[in-house]
């Protein structure tokens, strides 16, 4: 969790990794990194995402992936 604590200044690339969202990474409170996320989101130059079927069921990282965006889930 230390970087989570980091404030990141200049230009950068954020790469969200989905499978931070998986089950087995639940030590890490979900509300942190979703905040945390949401931030970097707001000053990053180019965001890219990925996600592993083999660490994270899909429809959850999709699901995770709108409340990052703000989407309106159905």
């Amino acid at each position: 969790s230390y970087g989570f604590k980091l404030d990141i200044e200049g230009e950068y690339v954020l790469d969200i990794y989905l499978d931070i969202f998986s089950k087995d990474r639940d030590y890490i409170p979900y509300d942190l990194i979703i905040s945390k996320i949401k931030d970097l989101i707001k000053k990053a130059k180019v965001i890219t995402i990925a996600s592993s079927p083999c660490f994270i069921d899909q429809e959850y990282a999709i699901k995770v992936l709108k409340e990052l965006f703000n989407y309106d889930i159905i």
